[in-house]
């Protein structure tokens, strides 16, 4: 045990002392320095932490906000989304009959997507579309004329988006759309740009532009035919109509890409109106 003196009359005292034996003069706490220093200590390390607490607590606060404004964005969306209702096609302003002579009609282009019935109108010839096997039509179509031949209804031809419809001859039909999935395009041609040929043989892009075409009969009467007769093409007995009612005279959206040959005879003499 370490010894002091007392500051009043200098007698040695325990440092543990609170007050001199001998005078009664005050000379300590009662502590040792190592108990001070220990005291000291435990004070300063009590109020670190309570400044590291106050510090965390107040630091988590913005967290919080922040992880309730990341949120409500998100709640925000998802009530809009009951109540907003499913948007659908209204096609109550596209038309649903349709009447086609000789030609080729697209499906979402020339004539709206969907299901139809076809009814021969007059004339008659090939009625054929490009998904024969899966929900088209390929059939001899036209007005009966007692021989039993021809048919002349169809009932629930599927045309969906980019099915190509083609007829030929005289053949005239009406289509009546019972379901429609899309509208029709429309093409625009530019009868200022029409090209007449006489007969002869013709390349698509040598002799004439390659593009999409209304084939017209401007005189005489012979067999129109191209190179692709069965893809897009033409092959037919074509003319202005003498009343027989034998030659075809107009024929709709033909094809005659880059290469294709077109063959004009027998004093024919026909007029190729472009598609813009």
């Amino acid at each position: 045990m370490a010894l002091i003196k007392c500051p009043e009359c200098g007698n040695e005292v325990s440092e543990k002392a609170i007050t001199c034996p001998k005078c009664g003069a005050k000379v300590g706490n009662g502590h040792s320095k190592k108990a001070n220093i220990f005291i000291t200590c435990s004070f300063i390390f009590f109020a670190i932490c309570c400044l590291i607490f106050i510090f965390a607590l107040t630091s988590s606060q913005p967290a919080k906000q922040e992880e309730v404004t990341a949120r409500q964005p998100i709640e925000d969306v998802a009530s809009k989304s009951e109540s907003v209702e499913p948007i659908t096609d209204d096609f109550s302003d596209v038309a649903t009959t349709y009447e086609l002579g000789a030609g080729y009609y697209t499906a979402g282009v020339d004539i709206p997507s969907g299901r139809c019935n076809v009814t021969a109108i007059s004339g008659s010839g090939n009625l054929m579309s490009s998904n024969m096997y899966s929900g088209g039509v390929n059939e001899i179509f036209g007005i009966d004329d007692g021989t039993g031949f021809y048919n002349d209804s169809f009932s629930g031809l599927k045309m969906p988006a980019g099915t190509i419809l083609s007829t030929n001859g005289r053949l005239v039909v009406q289509l009546e759309f019972t379901s429609i999935e899309g509208r029709a395009e429309g093409r625009t041609y530019d009868i200022d740009a029409a090209i007449e040929l006489k007969s002869g043989n013709y390349t698509a892009g040598t002799d004439f532009p390659a593009g999409v075409y209304i084939i017209e009969a401007v005189s005489g009467a012979g067999n129109l035919m191209s190179s692709n007769a069965y893809d897009g093409g033409v092959n037919e007995i074509f003319g202005i109509d003498d009343g027989t009612d034998f030659y075809n005279s107009e024929i709709q959206n033909v094809v005659l890409s880059e290469g294709i040959e077109l063959t004009v005879n027998s004093g024919l003499v026909i007029k190729l109106i472009p598609s813009k």
